[in-house]
């Protein structure tokens, strides 16, 4: 599927340094892209281009085919496989930058079955010198913001409709008390004052 290119890209990388050098350069180049402030933004373009061309699906396919699902006897030499991979913290780096404000992907990465796999990494004091511990905290961070906007806005949509049942219970109590309620004082319309 589509980690086969980026299992052909480890072979060529255990084959060579040319291959892995320029794989680093990608990745670095993806992780260091500004953040996205819209639509007509050029990172952002570049993103939406990245998501279109399945190259974001690929990387993010190919970090779930590394990545063991549980962690365990059963599962150590496939970690060990893993940590060892000298693409997997290219890849997360490279998915990194394109997850970085740009809800899309983060969807795309939210809707897959990485985050629990991401938080074994981060959590792996194995993680050694390639930092992969440190790249799966950063890709969860970034992924944390489609999360956390999500979150944001069912608040916000809660917030909003108590606020409008209340003042309409506001304005039904006054109704059956026979006055009116002012547009934003939120008060009675009185003029008796001591």
């Amino acid at each position: 599927g589509d980690a086969g290119a980026l299992r052909a890209l480890e072979e060529c990388a255990a084959a060579g340094a040319s291959s892995l050098h320029m794989l680093q350069h990608l990745a670095d180049m993806l992780n260091s892209l500004p953040e996205s402030s819209g639509p007509r933004n050029w990172s952002h373009a570049l993103r939406e281009a990245c998501l279109r061309a399945g190259l974001t699906e690929s990387l993010s396919q190919y970090i779930l085919a590394t990545l063991p699902a549980a962690r365990g006897e059963a599962q150590a030499a496939a970690w060990q496989s893993a940590l060892a991979s000298p693409v997997l913290p290219l890849a997360l780096q490279a998915v990194t930058g394109l997850a970085r404000t740009h809800s899309p992907t983060q969807a795309l990465l939210l809707d897959s079955n990485l985050v629990p796999r991401l938080h074994l990494l981060e959590q792996s004091s194995s993680s050694g010198a390639s930092g992969l511990g440190g790249h799966a905290e950063s890709l969860l961070e970034a992924v944390r913001e489609a999360a956390a906007a999500a979150v944001d806005r069912i608040r916000l949509e809660t917030r909003e409709a108590k606020r409008s049942k209340a003042l309409e219970r506001r304005r039904e109590m006054l109704r059956e008390l026979g006055l009116a309620a002012h547009d934003g004082a939120g008060g009675a319309s009185s003029s008796a004052e001591g």
